[in-house]
């Protein structure tokens, strides 16, 4: 479930998908007909190689993001299917010990997410309890009953297996289809051949678990600065082609140029020729007051000159660390720059007499869409730390999101002027991204649309969405299926 929703897939709700998969499975061996297949008992060492091996492809991207979901739940279902059948034939015969063997199932579900969501955060930055997982089902069959030690010819196999994933990004560092079928085949062939020797499965397992963080950089590629994982996902701090970037998930969340002449200059959503960029270099619109939810790496910070002031609503204390200890743009800014920890709704509620001249939200192209900030009644707060002539910036860009209906719906409700513009042509160091301006004031809604070349939806532009507020919200409602069906349509299986 953390490889899914954190590495491939953001999306929410997505988690509903692997626990249905578990319950699929719990169905399928606790019914009275109980089914597993003998493949399935005989086959779990070659699904243990083939999973490990799909983790590094997914590090890798080469596949598109709806296939690597697809397989890992396949991979899972599996996986569960074995596990729920070994419960099943270890269930006691005597009914009345079938309390204490369910008390121990529950305890075991307990443990599953005390490890997953409170230990694994604290000892590792990856997300080694894929393979842990693996491991504990290794270790299982290891237990289940007798087996030789493993021979030293064996031992060399899994060095060589290693090896293998280690060295093969560099063979093929994009998506050939010899190479997806010589890997699985490997895993396979070698594999298949110890599945009346499950030690060596779980030496295999453990060296895994050891290695892969190692394997992990291999198969990405980057220069790894830093990284740290805590309850709200990775962060890491890598540098490519010239550039720092802070990435939070699958998702970049700031970039800077190492050399001298691209320090200073604000890149990604950010740049001067992005709406945000042009609407903060402009000289018609007042900025000297400027606030931002969300941190990244503190970009927007470049834009500011002496005698303005810059305050960053952040709720993860750890951004604050990176963009302070791997990027400048705090420490560079001309103007005056704060950082306000917390839940950005609470912290603006505790400044009653703030105003902006601009009010920036940038919360929405991550991992989670934090939907409290899109609601009418936080949309009426940031109103009130406007100054007269204010204006409301959302930064909508998300892979999976259409977040543009939302903001205009509770503008509307509250008669404000709802303007939208993207930028899409290719510049040096920006990357595409949507924004939607919200305002009360007819100037500075005429400087928008006739200086800045802001656009205004139509008026019954999504007639139908519902507002969201405080007690309704609906993430469905705003999927954009076209980019999840997007990838799959142009990618080529047969690639040679």
């Amino acid at each position: 479930t953390s490889v899914v929703t954190i590495e491939v897939a953001p999306l929410p709700l997505l988690w509903i998908l692997p626990l249905s998969a578990y319950l699929l499975t719990f169905v399928l061996v606790f019914h009275p007909n109980s089914y597993c297949p003998a493949w399935l008992r005989a086959g779990m060492p070659v699904l243990i190689a083939l999973a490990a091996a799909h983790y590094f492809v997914v590090q890798q991207r080469v596949l598109p993001f709806l296939i690597d979901v697809v397989i890992l739940h396949i991979i899972l279902f599996l996986a569960c299917w074995y596990c729920q059948d070994a419960l099943y034939r270890s269930r006691p015969r005597d009914p009345s010990r079938l309390i204490y063997f369910y008390l121990m199932f529950s305890l075991g579900s307990f443990l599953g997410g005390v490890l997953v969501s409170w230990i694994m955060p604290l000892v590792t930055d990856t997300l080694l309890e894929y393979f842990v997982g693996f491991g504990l089902v290794a270790l299982a069959m290891v237990l289940e009953a007798p087996t030789p030690k493993p021979s030293l010819r064996d031992l060399r196999l899994v060095l060589y297996w290693l090896a293998v994933l280690a060295l093969w990004p560099w063979a093929f560092p994009v998506y050939r289809i010899q190479g997806m079928v010589s890997l699985s085949f490997l895993c396979v062939w070698l594999f298949s051949r110890w599945k009346d020797h499950p030690k060596i499965v779980l030496v295999a397992t453990l060296l895994l678990i050891a290695l892969a963080p190692s394997l992990e950089i291999l198969w990405t590629k980057r220069v790894m600065l830093f990284e740290k994982r805590n309850y709200y996902g990775i962060l890491n701090v890598y540098e490519l082609a010239g550039i720092r970037l802070l990435k939070h998930g699958t998702t970049i969340h700031g970039m800077q140029g190492i050399a001298p002449e691209t320090h200073r200059i604000p890149m990604a959503y950010f740049s001067k020729f992005t709406p945000v960029g042009e609407v903060l270099s402009s000289e018609a619109l007042p900025h000297r007051s400027v606030g931002v939810i969300g941190l990244g790496a503190g970009t927007l910070a470049a834009y500011l000159k002496p005698g303005e002031t810059m305050d960053f609503y952040e709720l993860d204390a750890d951004v604050e660390d990176f963009a302070r200890r791997y990027f400048s743009y705090l420490k560079d800014a001309e103007g005056e720059v704060r950082v306000l920890l917390g839940d950005a709704r609470l912290s603006l509620q505790g400044l009653p007499r703030k105003r902006y001249d601009v009010f920036i939200i940038d919360a929405f192209s991550g991992d989670s869409v934090p939907a409290h900030l899109l609601t009418t009644e936080a949309l009426e707060l940031y109103r009130q730390r406007l100054t007269q002539d204010g204006i409301i910036l959302f930064h909508i860009s998300n892979r999976y999101l259409s977040l543009s209906p939302v903001v205009w719906v509770s503008a509307r409700r509250l008669q404000a002027k709802v303007l939208g513009k993207n930028n899409r042509e290719p510049r040096p160091f920006t990357f595409h991204s949507s924004w939607v301006a919200v305002t009360w004031s007819p100037e500075a809604n005429r400087t928008l649309s006739e200086d800045l070349k802001w656009e205004s939806p139509p008026a019954d532009f999504f007639p139908d969405l519902r507002p969201w507020t405080d007690d309704y919200s609906n993430l469905l409602s705003v999927v954009d299926l076209k980019n999840f069906l997007g990838p799959v349509k142009v990618f080529r299986p047969l690639t040679w």
